[in-house]
């Protein structure tokens, strides 16, 4: 007799409006999370951009990646960056778990 395996199941959360001060609150516990190796403010200075808190929360804030859009593919990265965040996929580099957490900070908008 064969036992069927469960079904796994991913439900998407509502876009359900929260206080300002949640979304902030959620932000901040974010950038502060540790991605491994390299930390998200250590991937903003390799990219060349500001790397403090406020710095991180004024990008987030400014920029986003449209649904299905590729990190490295957004209109706000200069080539030398899209490559470096390209590489650093690709290669399963140290940096990909600090751009996997940019992409998903840049796709909750």
């Amino acid at each position: 007799m064969t036992i069927a395996k469960p079904l796994r199941l991913s439900i998407a959360l509502c876009s359900v409006p929260r206080h300002p001060a949640v979304l902030h609150q959620e932000l901040e516990e974010k950038i502060m999370m540790d991605t491994g190796k390299h930390q998200l403010e250590q991937l903003f200075a390799q990219l060349g951009l500001d790397n403090d808190v406020t710095a991180i929360k004024v990008f987030l804030a400014r920029h986003w990646l449209e649904p299905g859009q590729a990190l490295a593919d957004a209109p706000f990265w200069s080539a030398a960056q899209a490559e470096f965040l390209r590489q650093a996929l690709a290669c399963d580099a140290e940096w990909a778990e600090a751009v996997d957490e940019l992409a998903a900070l840049l796709s909750q908008k």
